[in-house]
């Protein structure tokens, strides 16, 4: 059976990253976590998340810096037969 909740040294080698990265992480927020009896846990759907939302701003960063094709540019290339030399 798949474990619904690792320990924090669990979920920060799961993450590639130091307990204490992942400590920062949960104290803002940007990982959920919970607390039984004194022990904290962090559920593995909080890390899919957390991942996932790193990826969702990954790729809307690259949107936003690269810029849309040049598609009149693009037809043109798409014309000229090759061999033929372009004029610039």
């Amino acid at each position: 059976m798949t474990r619904l909740l690792l320990t924090v040294p669990e979920a920060a080698e799961a993450l590639a990253i130091s307990r204490s990265k992942l400590y920062e992480l949960l104290a803002s927020g940007a990982i959920a976590s919970i607390r039984i009896d004194g022990s904290r846990r962090i559920p593995l759907t909080a890390l899919e998340d957390y991942v996932s939302r790193l990826l969702t701003e990954r790729t809307a960063a690259q949107c936003l810096t690269t810029p849309p094709p040049d598609l009149a540019a693009m037809r043109r290339r798409a014309k000229t037969p090759p061999g033929s030399a372009m004029a610039s």
